[in-house]
């Protein structure tokens, strides 16, 4: 009888140790998977800002009417209308990220004609700032 005793005894020393290993295993595979989950979910989010920020930027053609180096920004004549031929004045800021390029070569703002057509890509801001992300010179006007 005590020798069963000793073999209950020490099958349950064994039971419970195993028991405690697939109890940390299975804690360890558990934080594994959130871990991971956590991840995907910061990787959606970053994809998700990604989009709507490429999703905020606009683009107009126009033609540049005045310049103001000193503010970094430039005033642009462009067409909202086909049909009806109307047209809107706006202006639109530069800043240190934004890049302006003629013929594949990145000029500055002073290199800007008045009457220079242009492609410029932008964002609203604060909603009624238009910051310039990309202005590509299509033609020169000759001085």
């Amino acid at each position: 009888m005590e020798k069963m005793l000793r073999i209950v005894f020490v099958l349950s020393l064994v039971i419970g140790m195993s028991s405690g290993a697939v109890i940390s295993t299975f804690a360890q595979q558990a934080e594994e998977a959130v871990a991971q989950e956590t991840e995907e979910v910061v990787v959606q989010e970053e994809q998700v800002a990604v989009q709507e920020a490429e999703e905020a930027i606009e683009e107009i053609v126009g033609e540049i009417i005045s310049i103001d180096s000193e503010r970094s920004s430039i005033r642009v004549k462009y067409l909202i209308n086909e049909e009806a031929q109307e047209y809107k004045t706006s202006n639109f800021s530069l800043n240190e990220t934004s890049t302006i390029e003629k013929d594949d070569q990145v000029i500055t703002l002073a290199d800007l004609k008045e009457g220079n057509s242009v492609v410029i890509k932008y964002a609203m801001e604060e909603g009624w700032r238009r910051i310039v992300n990309s202005i590509i010179v299509e033609n020169t006007v000759e001085e």
